[in-house]
């Protein structure tokens, strides 16, 4: 970036979430990286399952989760993993595997906790997991969408900057 910036290069960039850092803006300098952009997941965060998600988090790790940092992703990957395995009733990767789009997919009884699922799936019912990350609708591929993707772009100042958050619901997993 600073041999393009120096080369007097000035198309826009965007890169990739490993370098959307402070450490990636500091080491090529404000000049440099002013309007660089990135495009991150992210969640919706006006949505319960995040703001539930934020407040366990803080709770725990003395910090507010950031969107866009796979940390609501993670946690909704071992929830999904979970639930799956009590599906299955087995702790194997073939259960797993064989209930990961039972467990959240459409048509299920909404749940929004690990617990939520565990009792629904003891009554007998479908679920439909919808995690802090948002809802994590599976396909008949083993596809899911992220809920929203976030537009970043380094501003004046230096710092990372949500230009925009796209809501992706209205655009299916394939």
């Amino acid at each position: 970036a600073k041999q393009a910036y120096q080369q007097g290069y000035s198309w826009q960039w965007c890169v990739t979430t490993d370098l959307q850092t402070d450490d990636f803006v500091n080491a090529a300098g404000k000049d440099v990286t002013k309007g660089i952009i990135a495009l991150v997941p992210g969640q919706i965060e006006e949505e319960d399952t995040w703001q539930r998600f934020s407040k366990l988090f803080e709770a725990k790790i003395g910090e507010k989760p950031q969107a866009g940092w796979y940390q609501a992703e993670t946690y909704d990957a071992f929830i999904i993993a979970a639930l799956a395995m009590q599906a299955s009733g087995m702790t194997t990767g073939e259960g797993v595997d064989a209930n990961l789009v039972n467990v959240a997919a459409p048509g299920g009884t909404i749940v929004k906790s690990f617990a939520e699922g565990v009792a629904a799936l003891k009554r007998g019912e479908a679920i439909d997991y919808e995690g802090a990350s948002g809802n994590l609708n599976f396909n008949k591929f083993g596809n899911v969408a992220v809920p929203a993707v976030r537009l970043l772009k380094v501003d004046e100042n230096g710092a990372w900057s949500v230009m925009q958050i796209i809501n992706s619901r209205a655009f299916p997993p394939s």
